[in-house]
């Protein structure tokens, strides 16, 4: 479950970036169809910023590939191997692994490493487009994934993320959620 939704944020949040934008309903829906990076990237854009996400730079590459990742397990299709007799009763197909990540393919041999990789993957990326690329403070980063209301930035007003303590025990195992004002 920790992996899926870490997955699903990259996603989220490019739709969170565009939908705080005030864009007429048709090209909302227009819009709704490219693929999460690109929403990254208009959203910039349409801030008027004059940095770019690198797409090439690792942290961009590991976050295509986790959004790769949730794209095959949204989006399933029929795959063909060969298994491989261990004993008797016993059978094992490899079903390969993301190239950067190393993340198991098939979501049955999904553990704990796996939800830490893909919340480190997602929150580096997080803390790299909005500290780094957008120059957000972490209440405009939460303004815009946060409210439910119009928003409005540069966002002055705080948010409290310092009473979630699940984000506590993330950072002690090294994510950072600079974005978030935390870790």
């Amino acid at each position: 479950a920790s992996v899926l939704s870490s997955i699903l944020l990259l996603e989220c949040a490019a739709n969170c970036c565009l939908h705080s934008l005030p864009w007429s309903g048709r090209l909302l829906a227009d819009v709704d169809k490219l693929p999460a990076m690109s929403k990254f990237e208009l959203f910039l854009s349409t801030l008027g910023r004059t940095t770019a996400c690198d797409r090439g730079s690792a942290v961009v590459q590991r976050a295509e590939e986790l959004k790769g990742l949730r794209d095959r397990y949204v989006h399933p299709k029929v795959l063909k191997f060969q298994w491989q007799q261990i004993v008797e009763y016993t059978q094992h197909a490899d079903l390969k692994e993301t190239p950067i990540l190393k993340i198991p393919y098939d979501s049955s041999v999904w553990e704990s490493g796996v939800a830490v990789i893909a919340l480190k993957t997602v929150t580096e990326f997080f803390n790299y487009y909005f500290c780094d690329v957008c120059g957000f403070t972490p209440n405009m980063a939460c303004e815009v994934l946060l409210s439910s209301d119009d928003v409005k930035l540069p966002y002055v007003a705080g948010y409290a993320i310092d009473c979630v303590g699940e984000l506590d025990r993330a950072v002690q195992l090294g994510i950072s959620f600079r974005f978030l004002g935390k870790g």
